[in-house]
């Protein structure tokens, strides 16, 4: 009878037990600020400038890249080092910008380890650029740039 009574209460203790919360899995996210890519006038290069905070709880890094040998059209980048203009390197976050279809494909990684990083990638479709006519004290024509969002999110996955 006491091993009867100690098997029902284990068992009903096993079958009753309250099951552990769930655990909400939520994804990685880089925050993106002052994205501007474009020409500069009159033809004489190309930018790319945008801050980027890879996790919620670091600080906004600059990266910027000015391409004196470019023209009108915004040229392909291949993964680059994030830095300022050259100087104070991230060798952490690296970028590219491509084209892809009719529009740009932009993809920003963050090394967090020597051995693992996350991915954020956007496709930036042809509504997200623009061919501005120059004035004529600017020696006129025209030169491509970026126009959609200067703010936004993207998710990131480990890669």
């Amino acid at each position: 009878m006491r091993f009867f009574f100690t098997l029902a209460l284990l068992a009903g203790l096993a079958f009753g037990a309250p099951s552990l919360p769930s655990v909400e899995r939520r994804d990685a996210i880089m925050e993106f600020d002052k994205f501007f890519i474009g020409s500069l006038a009159p033809y004489n290069g190309n930018f790319v400038r945008f801050s980027v905070k890879p996790t919620p709880g670091a600080s906004f890094t600059t990266c910027m890249l000015r391409d004196w040998d470019g023209g009108r059209i915004i040229p392909t980048y291949g993964r680059t080092v994030c830095s300022n203009d050259g100087e104070n390197a991230t060798n952490s976050i690296t970028w590219s910008l491509q084209p892809m279809g009719t529009g740009w494909h932009f993809s920003c990684w963050w090394a967090f380890t020597s051995h693992g990083a996350v991915l954020s990638e956007v496709h930036l479709g042809p509504e997200k650029f623009a061919n501005v006519t120059l004035p004529a004290h600017q020696g006129g024509g025209w030169l491509m740039e970026y126009v959609g969002d200067h703010y936004f999110n993207l998710t990131a996955r480990t890669v």
